[in-house]
C-alpha cells in the first residue's frame, strides 16, 4: 500500500495494517523498519484486541455490544471499568498511544481507517522504540496517521 510505504520512508518505524477478526486482530500488511529492531507484528500474524495501540484502535471503534461483549468475557471486572474509559478516550480523541504492552519499550501510535467516517474497518499504526519515539515526534506521528488513515477512508468511499 503506497500510503504505509510513505510513512515508512518517512519515519524509518515499522508502520502496520490490522483489522478485527473475531475476538482477535490481524495484521493485513507489515513494512519493517529500517532500523535493526524488529517488534513482534508479522503478516498474516493474530494479536490480543486488548493490547497495543493497533488493537485498541479497532476495539474502541467497535460497534459498542459488539465492544462491551469483548470486554465483558475476557477482562475481569476490577479493570473494565478502565478498560472502558481508555477506549472511550480513544474514540474520542482519534488515535491511539500505548507503550510496552506489545513489546517491552516500545511505542505504537495507530489511527482508524474508518468508513463513513464511523464504521471501523481497520488500524494505521506506527510501532518503535521508546527512546526513538518521543516529545515533539509522537504528536507529529500522531497528525501523520490521521491524516492517512482519512486519505484511505476516503479512497475506499470513491471505489
Amino acid at each position: 500500500m503506497p500510503i504505509m510505504q510513505e510513512i515508512n520512508k518517512e519515519t524509518g518505524e515499522s508502520v502496520n495494517l490490522t483489522v478485527v477478526r473475531g475476538a482477535k486482530v490481524k495484521v493485513l500488511a507489515h513494512l519493517e523498519s529500517i532500523y535493526n529492531l524488529k517488534y513482534s507484528y508479522v503478516e498474516g500474524q493474530t494479536l490480543d484486541i486488548f493490547k497495543g495501540a493497533s488493537s485498541k484502535i479497532l476495539l474502541a471503534h467497535l460497534p459498542f455490544e459488539h465492544q462491551q461483549s469483548l470486554v465483558e468475557s475476557d477482562i475481569p471486572g476490577n479493570r473494565q471499568a478502565a478498560l472502558r474509559e481508555e477506549l472511550a478516550e480513544i474514540k474520542t480523541n482519534g488515535y491511539a498511544v500505548t507503550s510496552s504492552e506489545v513489546d517491552e519499550n516500545a511505542i505504537g501510535i495507530s489511527a482508524p481507517i474508518l468508513r463513513g467516517g464511523k464504521y471501523i474497518i481497520g488500524g494505521l499504526s506506527i510501532a518503535g522504540p521508546i527512546f526513538r519515539i518521543k516529545g515533539d515526534k509522537v504528536d507529529v506521528y500522531i497528525k501523520r496517521l490521521k491524516e492517512a488513515a482519512s486519505d484511505i477512508s476516503l479512497m475506499l468511499e470513491d471505489g
